[in-house]
């Protein structure tokens, strides 16, 4: 390895290092504001008379600034922070977080009605957390409280979660609310895409031209044909034994459930006890043993019966799902000239859908980029 190359590792470790230690120095000066309030308040403030609540949050009221800053020079890099303040993921998350400490939720919303509370509580919280922009590359948080120590664990516990909720962010799932949009709109493209390549080599199925790969490819998706018609088959007999409130024994004539577990084992056993019920001679206690031995077992056969049934589910699903791969695959290797030849609705749809799936993918990676160099280069503090 290159002598710059570890000296750059070295150097991420370190800021790796330090912004864990920043995040967990947040959450600890968070709970030191709740505790030192919790400690100073005997008990939560009366409620105040729904007459005399403000639905404006009027200049009366106490208000702890944040200061957000970007060192990002790009065009509407703080825009992406302003969406993720005002977005249902990142206040719900305000919420839970305010919820797992009654008395400092008590604090913030005690001048509320507990009717207004229980209905409104997104909508409370919505209205003590507001944006000021600044600058092109600043923006100021305000969190407003109807006491100075309100208004404070408001303003702590926005710092932390607004910390941790861009740490925890995935490539699967981005915290911006536009990119979470059209990262979920290249998905549903996507899987209608499937979905016309699926169709697509169906119309060009037993074509002269077909390669060998093609063929030995139509053959396993054949023997997976197969393969669910016999399983679809099992479960449409479950479904009129269900139905039709057959016999529950009947559910053990099915093959994929009787061999399932110990199914065929239980089976035996509890048909067995019940023979022993039959013999007169049985005294009490016995009698009595053999009945709760046949309730155990009873309860345990059904257990099993309900999880075979959910095993045989989960295989179907599982072989439709190989399908549809086999089925992708076969439209892979069919060449674009021949896909082209067809002109048919399904290939000329495939078409503008590429072409829309190629304009959203590259408008998402340029937005991606954007928001990568935003979140790298964010300061987030108590106003001084």
């Amino acid at each position: 390895m290159q002598t710059w190359h570890c000296i750059a590792l070295i150097l991420i470790s370190i800021g790796v290092y330090f912004y864990a230690t920043y995040i967990k120095e947040v959450d600890q000066h968070s709970q030191r504001s709740i505790n030192l309030v919790m400690e100073e308040t005997s008990s939560p403030p009366p409620l105040a008379k729904e007459a005399e609540i403000d639905s404006n949050l009027s200049s009366t009221w106490a208000e702890i600034p944040l200061l957000l800053k970007t060192s990002s020079e790009k065009d509407g890099a703080i825009h992406f922070h302003e969406e993720i303040f005002e977005s249902k993921l990142f206040l719900e998350r305000v919420l839970e977080e305010l919820g797992k400490s009654p008395m400092a939720s008590s604090i913030i919303f005690s001048p509320f009605t507990s009717e207004l509370l229980s209905a409104n509580q997104f909508d409370i919280i919505s209205s003590l957390i507001s944006l000021r922009p600044r600058t092109e590359n600043s923006l100021r948080i305000i969190c407003k409280g109807h006491s100075t120590q309100a208004a404070k664990i408001l303003a702590d516990t926005v710092q932390g979660i607004y910390h941790r909720t861009l740490a925890s962010e995935t490539s699967d799932s981005p915290v911006p609310p536009r990119l979470a949009y059209k990262l979920k709109k290249i998905q549903e493209i996507e899987l209608q895409m499937d979905q016309l390549k699926i169709s697509v080599q169906e119309e060009m199925e037993d074509a002269p031209s077909e390669s060998i790969e093609v063929m030995a490819l139509r053959s396993e998706v054949m023997q997976l044909d197969e393969d669910i018609k016999d399983k679809k088959a099992h479960l449409i007999r479950i479904e009129e034994i269900y139905s039709t409130q057959q016999n529950p024994n009947e559910f053990l004539h099915i093959a994929p459930i009787r061999d399932f577990g110990n199914i065929e084992h239980v089976s035996t056993i509890l048909e067995q006890l019940k023979s022993m019920l039959l013999d007169p001679s049985l005294n009490n206690l016995t009698r009595k043993e053999v009945q709760k031995n046949i309730q155990a077992n009873s309860v345990n056969l059904e257990k099993q019966v309900v999880l075979a049934i959910e095993s045989l589910k989960k295989e179907v699903t599982v072989l439709l799902d190989q399908k549809r791969e086999l089925q992708k695959s076969i439209f892979e290797q069919i060449s674009d000239r021949e896909i082209a030849l067809q002109k048919s609705h399904n290939v000329i749809s495939l078409q503008k859908l590429k072409e829309s799936h190629a304009n959203l993918r590259k408008e998402y990676e340029d937005e991606n980029l954007l928001w990568m160099s935003c979140k790298s280069s964010y300061s987030l503090i108590i106003e001084p």
